[in-house]
């Protein structure tokens, strides 16, 4: 069974994705370089310093210092209907201190965290020596999502692809086979302000 994610990846792209996960893995990706304005890539890989072991990032991106850097990891458990645990979390956490360029972790789920994971990452810069974890959810908007917000605070962005060969410095997030179609994407940002 495939998630939402994956049906609107298949929309977008033109073909099914890779593997299980690999969907919300680029929208979370797509989504960083959205929040953060920097340099993102998807399934990273990066050795640990003490361990030497290789660990592979769902995406690392660029931070506020040009020597650090930031990883995220990204789990769509819409199929299976459950949320994201505390141990989900501490995955992410044990390998912050093996990676000394990596300054913080960001966690985006498509559902939501359970209680002991939101307290877990609260307490993450104290666990993981000064690295905290931010949590992310990533969804897509359904009837009744908008209930409880102030509807005059949604934010609607649109930009558009450039579509001739005279522009530079394009950077494609999405891999070589992304085809962009309509040229324009929209998206809409929530702000967490309650009635």
């Amino acid at each position: 069974m495939n998630s939402i994610f994956d049906k609107m990846y298949e929309t977008i792209f033109g073909e099914k994705p890779s593997k299980l996960g690999t969907a919300f893995e680029r929208f979370t990706a797509i989504a960083l370089y959205l929040l953060e304005k920097g340099d993102v890539q998807h399934d990273a890989r990066i050795r640990g310093e003490l361990s030497q072991t290789l660990y592979q990032i769902d995406a690392l991106y660029s931070t506020d210092s040009p020597t650090s850097k930031g990883m995220a990891e990204a789990k769509d458990y819409t199929v299976q209907g459950k949320k994201v645990g505390r141990g989900d979390l501490q995955k992410l956490a044990g390998a912050l201190p093996d990676l000394k360029m990596v300054t913080e972790g960001s966690f985006f789920s498509a559902t939501d965290y359970t209680r002991p994971a939101r307290k877990y990452a609260e307490a993450s810069a104290e666990i993981t020596n000064g690295k905290r974890i931010r949590l992310y959810h990533l969804n897509i908007p359904r009837d009744g999502d908008e209930a409880g917000f102030i509807k005059n605070n949604l934010d609607v962005n649109s930009f558009s692809t450039p579509n001739d060969s005279s522009c530079k410095n394009q950077t494609n997030h999405f891999g070589q086979w992304a085809k962009f179609y309509p040229s324009q994407i929209q998206f809409a940002t929530w702000r967490n302000d309650f009635i």
